[in-house]
């Protein structure tokens, strides 16, 4: 009981007044309001029914999108025969009413998915693709059960970023039923407003981050809709604010997750089209405010042109980063997006900037780039690129910074100093990613320091992670030395978890990385400070499960035919244990790690060099190490002097 009130003040000490203020603030409005929903007096202004896209946007849909129908009526059809599923977990078939509340092994995030009523969106091009009034049927019928079954307002399924998201769907599938002429119950149109109201009185500020950028998006599709100014302006507000807040100088989103960096940026280029749209003056300042977001977006994805899964992120994340470059190539002319991206703009950026975006686009230049080495200060990563064997392109995603806000950490991993490593198209060593949001073990491990390729010290974390989305102390992660010369590219940075969680002991992890452009990469992990007590340091390499391994002597060979051949070399002895990574939500994979493991009671240092090239001798490898100087040769010819304490390279 001690620990777990001692966690979680220090989880509560990080966040912000406002934050603190808030969380009170709600337990007592949620305690005396009014628990009961009532339409009968709702009053409807004119209707903006046509809000978001019109018949020529639905035309080009039909003709340029007609590959991917198979999938879309296989959705609707299930969803006809209320059958759901979500997440990757195994579908749900409703036999008779439909369990709003229901949540799958109770797993919350389940029963939000739900309750957001993307499936709509299914619904209406399965009619589009068939004309089969059927699914404008089904989606009004789920729409005024939904309504039916839900007069008193219950958690999960009234919380604001889930009524938020609902109204936006509701909205879109209304704006479809108006183009083909489909009568609907103005019920739904009352549910909308009284929905609003109910969010425009909850905005999420205790839980700030993309939940604040949905309620922004919710009021002003809404206000627009229903015609209702109050609902536009507080939008409008909400959603400039936090944009100074959501993405840091150096573009990237503040929560240090490219997932999140592109649900954000999607966020922003909806409100965005629908301002432009109403002729906004502020729709150009969040154009101009953007831009930086695109870029980051475009300079980390890696050459297979996916993201790293560094914190909460993952591949069937609500859109494909170069499907969000498009938009970024259309709204910005920018040909460099374009060199990732395919020859038409993506489906959703059709139905979010229309079929005149989907025209300027066909006729928007390529342009070629070699995409460079790149550190963003302020989110902490560090991108380094180069040519090497057989002209594939070298990827090595450094974590060099903190490992999220300290204020709003929740989708944060305990991995500082991971790195992440690809050639061309081949992921090497890669970030475990997430799994599941769900409180248990699974998410516990995937969030641990031992999920990533870095240090872990007596099987604890470098930063407190518990229950699902909270972090408790935290390490905080500085760069100590950055040069980047001709043939030479050196890092390295520190962080101090390990001095707060070991007891008297202050430990801290300095990680530098030694770039020979086209030959070897080293990297040099130090373990120093105040060590008293013997401890047990882990340094794990997680590999992607396509990496083949043959050992020779003591060192490895990760190879993939006809791809790449890589030599590492380690200075202590190493083993190869079973892995699990997740990729894609709720689905795991088997791979394999590396790990190695030593016990210290002084300062320490693990050694890894990697052979790009097949260029060096690495059985012959000797190095010597004392608390100042590594000193590593090849037989008789000096490879690398290194002083650990000032990181210089000699």
């Amino acid at each position: 009981m001690i620990i777990k009130y001692k966690l979680l003040f220090n989880t509560i000490k990080y966040m912000t007044f406002k934050q603190k203020c808030f969380r009170v603030f709600r337990t007592l409005q949620k305690k005396v309001e009014n628990k009961e929903v009532n339409l009968r007096n709702i009053r409807i202004n004119n209707i903006n029914y046509n809000l978001l896209f019109d018949k020529s946007t639905v035309e080009y849909y039909r003709k340029y999108y007609s590959d991917i129908s198979k999938d879309v009526l296989k959705k609707a059809n299930e969803i006809c025969n209320n059958k759901f599923g979500f997440l990757n977990l195994p579908f749900v078939k409703f036999k008779d009413d439909i369990k709003w509340d229901f949540t799958l092994d109770d797993y919350k995030l389940w029963n939000y998915n739900l309750n957001y009523f993307d499936y709509l969106l299914e619904l209406g091009k399965a009619y589009i693709i068939t004309e089969d009034l059927k699914y404008l049927n089904k989606g009004e019928e789920l729409i005024k059960v939904w309504i039916h079954d839900n007069k008193k307002i219950k958690k999960n399924i009234w919380d604001s970023y889930t009524i938020a998201k609902r109204i936006i769907n509701w909205i879109w599938f209304i704006n479809l039923l108006n183009l083909y002429h489909f009568d609907f119950d103005p019920i739904i149109i009352k549910s909308i407003k009284f929905q609003i109201e109910y969010l425009y009185n909850h905005i999420e500020y205790e839980i700030c981050a993309n939940h604040l950028v949905m309620d922004a998006k919710g009021l002003v599709f809404a206000g627009y809709f229903l015609n209702e100014n109050k609902y536009i302006k507080k939008g409008k507000n909400l959603a400039l604010n936090e944009l100074k807040a959501e993405f840091l100088c150096d573009g990237g989103h503040f929560e240090r997750s490219f997932s999140y960096h592109i649900e954000v940026l999607l966020h922003y280029i909806e409100i965005l089209t629908l301002l432009k749209k109403y002729k906004d003056n502020i729709s150009e300042q969040i154009l101009r405010s953007i831009k930086p977001a695109f870029d980051y977006l475009y300079n980390v994805i890696k050459p297979n042109k996916e993201i790293p899964l560094v914190n909460d992120s993952y591949l069937d994340y609500t859109i494909k980063s170069v499907d969000v470059l498009t938009c970024g190539v259309a709204l910005f002319n920018d040909g460099r997006y374009k060199n990732l991206c395919c020859d038409k703009l993506s489906e959703y950026g059709l139905w979010v900037l229309g079929s005149n975006a989907f025209e300027n686009y066909k006729n928007i230049k390529t342009v070629s780039e070699h995409r460079k080495s790149v550190l963003f200060k302020d989110t902490g990563y560090y991108i380094l690129r180069d040519k090497v064997t057989e002209g594939r392109e070298l990827y090595i995603l450094f974590d060099c910074g903190n490992i999220g806000p300290d204020y709003n950490p929740g989708h944060a991993h305990a991995d500082s100093l991971n790195l992440e490593l690809s050639i061309g198209n081949n992921d090497v060593i890669i970030d475990s990613g997430t799994f599941t949001y769900k409180p248990g073990k699974d998410r516990d491990y995937f969030r641990s320091t031992k999920a990533h390729n870095t240090i872990t010290i007596d099987d604890i974390s470098s930063s407190q992670v518990w229950s699902a989305f909270r972090i408790g102390e935290r390490a905080h992660a500085k760069i100590v030395k950055f040069n980047e010369y001709k043939d030479l590219i050196h890092i390295a940075a520190v962080h101090n978890g390990y001095s707060k969680l070991l007891g008297k002991d202050k430990i801290f992890h300095q990680r530098s990385i030694i770039y020979i452009k086209n030959n070897l990469l080293y990297i040099i992990d130090y373990l120093y400070g105040s060590i008293i007590k013997k401890h047990k340091i882990v340094l794990n390499y997680i590999l992607n499960n396509d990496v083949s391994i043959s050992q020779n002597n003591n060192h490895l060979i990760l190879f993939k035919e006809n791809e790449y051949k890589l030599n590492v070399w380690f200075n202590g002895e190493y083993k190869l244990e079973n892995a699990v990574i997740s990729k894609y939500f709720s689905i795991k994979e088997n791979t394999n790690k590396i790990v190695l493991e030593k016990e210290i009671s002084s300062p320490y240092c693990f050694l890894t060099i990697i052979d790009l090239n097949n260029k060096y001798i690495l059985d012959n490898v000797n190095y010597n190490c004392t608390a100042d100087l590594v000193n590593i040769n090849n037989g008789n010819n000096a490879i690398l002097k290194y002083n650990l304490k000032n990181c210089e390279i000699y």
